[in-house]
Protein backbone atom coordinates (compact mmCIF):
# COMPACT_ATOMS: atom_id res chain seq x y z
CA UNK A 1 0.00 0.00 0.00
CA UNK A 2 0.62 3.59 -1.08
CA UNK A 3 1.34 6.33 2.02
CA UNK A 4 -0.74 8.95 1.24
CA UNK A 5 0.49 12.67 2.00
CA UNK A 6 4.22 13.91 1.70
CA UNK A 7 7.52 11.84 3.39
CA UNK A 8 10.69 11.43 2.37
CA UNK A 9 11.88 8.03 0.49
CA UNK A 10 15.67 6.43 0.19
CA UNK A 11 16.44 5.97 -3.61
CA UNK A 12 18.67 3.08 -4.66
CA UNK A 13 21.42 4.96 -4.44
CA UNK A 14 21.14 6.66 -1.36
CA UNK A 15 19.82 10.01 -2.27
CA UNK A 16 16.81 10.81 0.01
CA UNK A 17 13.97 12.71 -1.86
CA UNK A 18 10.37 14.39 -1.01
CA UNK A 19 7.61 12.10 -2.48
CA UNK A 20 4.31 14.06 -1.93
CA UNK A 21 0.89 11.28 -3.19
CA UNK A 22 -2.30 13.36 -3.56
CA UNK A 23 -5.44 11.19 -3.50
CA UNK A 24 -6.16 12.21 -6.84
CA UNK A 25 -4.84 13.88 -10.15
CA UNK A 26 -6.80 17.02 -9.42
CA UNK A 27 -5.70 17.66 -6.00
CA UNK A 28 -2.29 16.91 -7.08
CA UNK A 29 -2.19 19.56 -9.31
CA UNK A 30 -3.28 22.02 -6.30
CA UNK A 31 -0.74 20.69 -4.78
CA UNK A 32 2.00 21.86 -7.29
CA UNK A 33 0.24 25.05 -7.77
CA UNK A 34 0.72 25.57 -4.11
CA UNK A 35 4.29 24.14 -4.25
CA UNK A 36 4.90 26.93 -7.33
CA UNK A 37 3.39 30.06 -5.70
CA UNK A 38 5.66 29.33 -2.43
CA UNK A 39 8.63 28.63 -4.29
CA UNK A 40 7.93 31.54 -6.45
CA UNK A 41 6.78 33.90 -3.49
CA UNK A 42 9.94 33.31 -1.57
CA UNK A 43 12.56 33.38 -4.39
CA UNK A 44 11.04 36.85 -5.07
CA UNK A 45 12.25 38.46 -1.60
CA UNK A 46 15.56 38.59 -3.45
CA UNK A 47 16.66 41.36 -5.63
CA UNK A 48 17.17 39.00 -8.75
CA UNK A 49 14.67 38.15 -11.95
CA UNK A 50 13.16 34.76 -10.16
CA UNK A 51 13.81 32.26 -12.99
CA UNK A 52 11.35 29.04 -13.95
CA UNK A 53 12.38 26.33 -16.47
CA UNK A 54 9.19 25.33 -17.88
CA UNK A 55 8.12 21.41 -19.24
CA UNK A 56 5.43 20.00 -21.62
CA UNK A 57 3.19 17.21 -21.28
CA UNK A 58 -1.02 17.36 -19.99
CA UNK A 59 -0.29 17.65 -16.22
CA UNK A 60 1.85 20.98 -16.44
CA UNK A 61 -0.37 22.02 -19.02
CA UNK A 62 -3.29 21.84 -16.42
CA UNK A 63 -1.33 23.37 -13.46
CA UNK A 64 -0.58 26.55 -16.38
CA UNK A 65 -4.43 27.11 -16.22
CA UNK A 66 -4.84 26.56 -12.70
CA UNK A 67 -2.25 29.30 -11.52
CA UNK A 68 -3.41 31.50 -14.58
CA UNK A 69 -7.08 31.35 -13.71
CA UNK A 70 -8.25 35.05 -12.61
CA UNK A 71 -10.60 33.75 -10.53
CA UNK A 72 -9.07 31.08 -8.98
CA UNK A 73 -6.89 30.70 -5.32
CA UNK A 74 -3.31 31.23 -6.60
CA UNK A 75 -3.27 33.86 -9.50
CA UNK A 76 -3.20 36.86 -7.15
CA UNK A 77 -0.42 35.17 -5.09
CA UNK A 78 2.43 34.51 -7.87
CA UNK A 79 4.90 37.44 -8.62
CA UNK A 80 4.39 37.38 -11.92
CA UNK A 81 6.40 40.54 -12.80
CA UNK A 82 9.17 39.10 -11.29
CA UNK A 83 9.09 35.39 -13.01
CA UNK A 84 11.12 35.10 -16.14
CA UNK A 85 10.50 31.68 -17.99
CA UNK A 86 12.52 29.29 -19.52
CA UNK A 87 12.11 25.84 -21.36
CA UNK A 88 14.16 22.55 -20.16
CA UNK A 89 13.45 21.07 -23.82
CA UNK A 90 11.98 21.93 -27.19
CA UNK A 91 11.30 19.21 -29.77
CA UNK A 92 13.04 20.63 -33.33
CA UNK A 93 9.58 22.04 -34.76
CA UNK A 94 8.52 25.81 -35.23
CA UNK A 95 6.55 27.69 -32.51
CA UNK A 96 3.56 27.33 -34.08
CA UNK A 97 3.80 23.43 -34.15
CA UNK A 98 1.53 21.49 -32.12
CA UNK A 99 4.38 19.51 -30.98
CA UNK A 100 6.01 23.01 -29.84
CA UNK A 101 6.34 23.20 -25.75
CA UNK A 102 6.84 27.30 -26.53
CA UNK A 103 2.93 26.99 -28.09
CA UNK A 104 1.56 25.00 -25.35
CA UNK A 105 3.12 27.37 -22.93
CA UNK A 106 2.10 30.41 -24.56
CA UNK A 107 -1.63 29.62 -24.94
CA UNK A 108 -1.79 28.30 -21.84
CA UNK A 109 0.71 30.42 -19.11
CA UNK A 110 2.05 33.46 -21.44
CA UNK A 111 -0.85 34.38 -23.01
CA UNK A 112 -2.81 34.24 -20.02
CA UNK A 113 -0.74 36.60 -17.91
CA UNK A 114 -0.45 40.42 -17.42
CA UNK A 115 3.14 40.48 -18.09
CA UNK A 116 4.34 38.75 -21.49
CA UNK A 117 7.72 39.90 -21.83
CA UNK A 118 9.54 38.01 -19.11
CA UNK A 119 10.53 34.54 -21.40
CA UNK A 120 13.11 32.39 -22.99
CA UNK A 121 12.35 30.50 -25.46
CA UNK A 122 14.27 27.70 -27.27
CA UNK A 123 14.46 29.44 -31.20
CA UNK A 124 13.93 26.61 -33.97
CA UNK A 125 13.19 28.98 -36.80
CA UNK A 126 16.02 29.56 -39.56
CA UNK A 127 18.88 27.46 -37.47
CA UNK A 128 19.65 24.31 -37.25
CA UNK A 129 19.46 21.93 -34.19
CA UNK A 130 22.86 22.53 -33.17
CA UNK A 131 22.61 26.06 -33.79
CA UNK A 132 19.43 26.37 -31.84
CA UNK A 133 21.19 24.56 -28.97
CA UNK A 134 24.21 26.93 -29.18
CA UNK A 135 21.83 29.93 -29.60
CA UNK A 136 20.05 29.35 -25.83
CA UNK A 137 23.02 28.37 -24.04
CA UNK A 138 24.38 31.85 -25.09
CA UNK A 139 20.47 33.58 -24.48
CA UNK A 140 21.10 31.70 -20.78
CA UNK A 141 24.87 33.17 -20.30
CA UNK A 142 23.85 36.46 -21.15
CA UNK A 143 20.72 36.45 -18.40
CA UNK A 144 22.35 34.79 -15.95
CA UNK A 145 26.05 36.72 -16.95
CA UNK A 146 27.93 33.89 -16.95
CA UNK A 147 31.32 33.87 -18.66
CA UNK A 148 32.66 30.36 -16.88
CA UNK A 149 30.59 27.15 -19.00
CA UNK A 150 32.06 25.18 -15.84
CA UNK A 151 29.72 26.96 -13.27
CA UNK A 152 25.87 26.20 -14.23
CA UNK A 153 23.65 29.01 -14.03
CA UNK A 154 21.01 28.33 -10.80
CA UNK A 155 17.61 28.36 -11.19
CA UNK A 156 14.81 28.81 -8.84
CA UNK A 157 12.52 26.32 -10.50
CA UNK A 158 12.52 23.79 -12.54
CA UNK A 159 9.76 21.95 -13.55
CA UNK A 160 9.59 18.15 -15.33
CA UNK A 161 7.27 15.23 -16.18
CA UNK A 162 8.09 11.93 -16.51
CA UNK A 163 7.46 9.55 -19.71
CA UNK A 164 5.97 6.34 -19.68
CA UNK A 165 9.83 5.33 -20.73
CA UNK A 166 11.20 6.84 -17.83
CA UNK A 167 12.51 9.70 -19.79
CA UNK A 168 12.54 13.16 -18.61
CA UNK A 169 12.59 16.85 -20.77
CA UNK A 170 14.00 15.43 -23.41
CA UNK A 171 16.83 13.00 -22.33
CA UNK A 172 15.57 9.41 -23.53
CA UNK A 173 16.63 6.06 -23.15
CA UNK A 174 19.76 5.49 -25.64
CA UNK A 175 20.70 8.63 -26.51
CA UNK A 176 23.75 10.43 -25.65
CA UNK A 177 22.64 10.55 -21.80
CA UNK A 178 25.57 9.07 -20.41
CA UNK A 179 27.89 11.52 -22.22
CA UNK A 180 26.16 15.07 -20.80
CA UNK A 181 27.24 13.69 -17.66
CA UNK A 182 30.81 13.25 -18.25
CA UNK A 183 33.41 15.66 -18.13
CA UNK A 184 33.49 16.38 -21.23
CA UNK A 185 30.64 17.81 -21.29
CA UNK A 186 31.16 20.08 -18.19
CA UNK A 187 30.82 22.74 -20.42
CA UNK A 188 27.56 22.59 -22.04
CA UNK A 189 24.44 23.55 -20.94
CA UNK A 190 22.09 22.72 -23.53
CA UNK A 191 22.37 19.54 -26.68
CA UNK A 192 20.85 18.36 -29.75
CA UNK A 193 20.24 15.28 -30.54
CA UNK A 194 18.23 12.64 -32.64
CA UNK A 195 15.53 11.23 -30.47
CA UNK A 196 14.95 7.64 -32.71
CA UNK A 197 11.66 6.91 -30.40
CA UNK A 198 10.25 10.54 -31.31
CA UNK A 199 11.71 10.19 -35.31
CA UNK A 200 12.63 14.17 -34.46
CA UNK A 201 15.55 16.07 -32.93
CA UNK A 202 15.32 17.89 -29.98
CA UNK A 203 17.42 20.73 -27.94
CA UNK A 204 17.23 19.74 -24.11
CA UNK A 205 18.93 21.24 -21.26
CA UNK A 206 21.49 18.96 -19.90
CA UNK A 207 21.28 16.97 -16.68
CA UNK A 208 23.94 19.65 -15.52
CA UNK A 209 21.62 22.35 -15.69
CA UNK A 210 18.89 20.85 -14.52
CA UNK A 211 21.06 19.73 -11.44
CA UNK A 212 22.25 22.68 -10.59
CA UNK A 213 18.54 24.25 -9.50
CA UNK A 214 17.55 25.08 -6.17
CA UNK A 215 14.27 23.27 -6.50
CA UNK A 216 12.99 20.43 -9.04
CA UNK A 217 9.86 19.75 -8.96
CA UNK A 218 8.19 16.62 -10.90
CA UNK A 219 4.42 16.29 -11.65
CA UNK A 220 3.93 12.68 -12.46
CA UNK A 221 0.01 11.66 -12.68
CA UNK A 222 -1.73 8.00 -13.59
CA UNK A 223 -1.64 4.58 -13.84
CA UNK A 224 0.37 4.53 -17.20
CA UNK A 225 3.29 6.15 -14.92
CA UNK A 226 3.26 3.58 -12.48
CA UNK A 227 5.64 1.17 -13.91
CA UNK A 228 7.98 4.34 -14.65
CA UNK A 229 8.06 5.48 -11.48
CA UNK A 230 8.87 2.58 -10.10
CA UNK A 231 11.84 1.92 -12.11
CA UNK A 232 12.79 5.31 -11.15
CA UNK A 233 12.51 4.76 -7.73
CA UNK A 234 12.81 1.93 -6.36
CA UNK A 235 15.00 -0.43 -10.07
CA UNK A 236 18.43 -0.80 -9.97
CA UNK A 237 18.25 0.04 -13.56
CA UNK A 238 20.99 2.25 -14.96
CA UNK A 239 20.51 5.57 -15.96
CA UNK A 240 21.46 4.87 -19.80
CA UNK A 241 17.80 3.11 -19.59
CA UNK A 242 16.13 4.89 -16.95
CA UNK A 243 17.14 8.80 -17.63
CA UNK A 244 15.31 10.70 -14.89
CA UNK A 245 17.64 8.78 -12.67
CA UNK A 246 20.20 11.40 -13.72
CA UNK A 247 18.10 13.89 -11.97
CA UNK A 248 19.54 14.79 -8.35
CA UNK A 249 20.08 18.29 -7.46
CA UNK A 250 23.50 18.83 -5.67
CA UNK A 251 22.81 21.68 -3.52
CA UNK A 252 19.01 22.12 -4.02
CA UNK A 253 15.72 20.23 -3.49
CA UNK A 254 14.47 17.53 -5.70
CA UNK A 255 9.96 17.02 -4.60
CA UNK A 256 8.66 14.56 -6.57
CA UNK A 257 4.43 15.44 -6.61
CA UNK A 258 2.50 12.42 -7.62
CA UNK A 259 -1.54 11.28 -7.87
CA UNK A 260 -2.37 7.84 -6.06
CA UNK A 261 -2.54 5.81 -9.14
CA UNK A 262 1.01 7.28 -10.38
CA UNK A 263 2.36 5.97 -7.08
CA UNK A 264 0.53 2.92 -6.55
CA UNK A 265 3.87 0.68 -7.50
CA UNK A 266 5.79 2.12 -4.95
CA UNK A 267 6.73 0.25 -1.94
CA UNK A 268 9.39 1.00 -0.51
CA UNK A 269 9.44 3.08 2.63
CA UNK A 270 12.43 5.63 4.09
CA UNK A 271 14.30 4.17 7.16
Amino acid sequence: MTMQGARQQKLPNGERVDVIISPSKEEMIHQAARAFVETTRSAAKGNAPVTVGLSGGSTPRELNLLLTDPEGPYFSQVPWDRLHFFWGDERFVPATDPESNFKMAQETLLERLPIRENYHRIITENLTPEQSAQAYQRELQMFFHQKDLRQAPVFDLILLGLGSNAHTASLFPDTPLIELSSPLYEDCWVKSFYVPELNAMIVTLTPKIINAAREVLFLVTGKDKAEALWRVMESDEPPEKCPAKLIHPGAGRLIWSLDSDAASMLTRKAP
